[in-house]
């Protein structure tokens, strides 16, 4: 168990610091051992009316940062590793830093158009990393010179301080101080604000419990995580990728590519989910695994698979994982008073297995029910639902979970080291999808589906009935990728279904993400869309 902030000087300025939460400590480690993995960039377009220029300016930008830090203090923090060992790595909170100016915290400046915003936020998750131990944080705001009014807020962040919700959250504190012609309410203390922001393992409700009870449900929980864990050694597939020896070891070329559906058709899909008493969360996976399926048959019809690969993938099950937001089951106390919106990372992790890809032959350019007829739909889409209540409504959720940690945390350190010493290495072979099944797990995909972030996000500011002197035009995550990763995300935004895919270019063709991607929208709308055509869509 972590302990709370400690008060390590308050003379001129408060200096609290404590260590890192487990998942905090692995995202940590991950993004210093592998060139940045995780890191994310999260970019709002908005505009102004053209009387209301004057608004955004770098000096009204810098004092906004200055009072978002000041009420999400991790914004403002940095890594130190104290003591002996490595892994005694903390977050250090330093109160002149969240009323200060720190250079290079935020960069304003002028792009030509949308599409040179949109590339530049690209750059900055494939150029050499800008993030480190006193920077966790950056703040880019761009404004296009084809359109003076119109202007571009990037928030790039390490997953060690932040996730989902709290990108949302942070660009909402800004739009909020930028639109409002009044001074804001001052921010709370920074003990106070300090309070919400632990780490997650410092509010699992078992921790209320006697020392004896929680010894007792770390026991039990690794025990059911060695026994799930025993069934997943190895198998599994995945999209026809690029996969070799050294993998891990290589540079990223983060991508991303996007399909959208209507307002009037993303309600339609949610109210068919309902009808069938699942979430869209429950039915994106088995989309995409049909959708892999499609992709599959077309590539053996066309000779681009082996007759052992076909017969290894007809009958190799898949696998998902992906985060869950966990704030929901954590100190109920801590969630009612603000943990719920609070900037931190706060999720864990689901893995579901799932049954074998639907392949026929004649399946690649047959009518989705060819490879799966809409009742197996949706039994497969319930059996999913089932999954995902068996892991959330288990006891000991949170518990199991964390006891995976420490092994993944080692196991960075030991990549980190070997990255570090490998000055010359092997050739870099080939590892065909049936070598892959057979060292280790393969997942199909990582990912998640977010669900709304209208609740999070207004596309109007200031929020309470002023006249609005903020248009939120669009908003997108850019992801720098793990080698190798492939993580499909489904969310709404301004009432539109959004799905998107972040994938390693160096490891996956684009040709092949975007054929995948194209199939989830078809079969989206065949099994989910009265009298859906199934016809392909334009990507972005």
């Amino acid at each position: 168990m972590c302990a709370p902030w400690k008060l390590r000087s308050s003379s001129p300025d408060a200096i609290y610091e404590r260590p890192l939460g487990l998942s905090e400590l692995l995202f940590y480690l991950r993004g210093r051992a592998c060139h940045g993995v995780s890191d994310s960039a999260h970019s709002v377009c908005f505009e102004v009316p053209n009387d209301s220029i004057s608004l955004i300016t770098e000096e009204t930008v810098g004092k906004a940062w200055v009072f978002a830090k000041q009420m999400h203090p991790l914004l403002g923090a940095r890594v130190e590793t104290v003591g002996d060992r490595n892994e005694d790595v903390h977050f250090v909170v330093d109160e002149h830093r969240l009323k200060s100016h720190i250079p290079g915290e935020v960069t304003f400046m002028t792009v030509p158009s949308f599409s040179d915003a949109d590339a530049t936020v690209e750059n900055i998750l494939n150029q050499e990393r800008i993030l480190d131990d006193y920077h966790l944080v950056r703040l880019f705001v761009f404004r296009q010179s084809d359109q003076t009014n119109c202007f571009h807020i990037v928030f790039h962040a390490a997953h060690c301080v932040s996730d989902g919700v709290s990108r949302h959250i942070v660009v909402r504190t800004l739009l909020s101080f930028l639109s409002s012609l009044s001074h804001p309410v001052p921010a709370p203390p920074l003990s106070e604000r300090l309070a919400l922001s632990l780490a997650t393992d410092d509010l699992y409700p078992v921790r209320k419990l006697n020392i004896a009870t929680q010894r007792w449900h770390r026991a039990m929980a690794q025990v059911i995580a060695s026994i799930r864990s025993a069934k997943l050694i190895s198998g599994g597939q995945s999209l026809p990728r690029k996969i070799t020896v050294h993998m891990n070891e290589n540079p990223v070329d983060s991508r991303k590519t996007v399909l959208y559906f209507t307002a009037e058709e993303t309600l339609c899909i949610l109210k068919i989910c309902r009808d069938h008493g699942v979430t869209f969360g429950n039915v994106f996976a088995v989309l995409a695994q049909i959708a892999m399926g499609r992709l599959l048959c077309r590539r053996y019809a066309q000779g681009l698979i082996t007759e052992e690969e076909w017969e290894f993938r007809k009958t190799e099950p898949t696998y998902t994982l992906g985060p869950v937001n966990i704030r929901p089951y954590l100190d109920h106390e801590w969630y009612t008073r603000g943990g719920a919106e609070n900037p931190m990372l706060s999720i864990g992790f689901y893995s579901y297995p799932m049954s074998f890809v639907p392949l026929k032959p004649e399946g690649a350019y047959a009518p989705f029910d060819i490879l799966l007829s809409r009742q197996r739909f949706w039994h497969r889409c319930r059996n999913m639902k089932k999954r995902a209540n068996d892991l959330l409504k288990h006891p000991l959720f949170l518990d199991i979970g964390s006891v995976r940690y420490p092994r993944a945390i080692t196991m960075l350190k030991e990549l980190e080291s070997k990255v570090q010493a490998s000055s010359s290495r092997e050739e870099d072979l080939p590892i065909s999808a049936i070598d892959q099944a057979k060292h280790g797990m393969v997942f199909l995909f990582g990912g998640s589906n977010f669900g709304s972030a209208d609740k999070l996000l207004p596309c109007e500011f200031p929020v309470g009935g002023e006249t609005p002197t903020i248009y939120v035009r669009c908003s997108g995550l850019r992801l720098r990728c793990h080698p190798g990763e492939i993580y499909l995300g489904a969310s709404t935004f301004r009432k539109e279904l959004e799905l998107v895919v972040y994938w390693d270019n160096n490891v996956t063709e684009k040709t092949i993400i975007e054929e995948w991607l194209r199939e989830v929208k078809n079969a989206t709308s065949y099994y989910l869309l009265e009298g859906g055509s199934g016809e392909d869509s334009a990507l972005h």
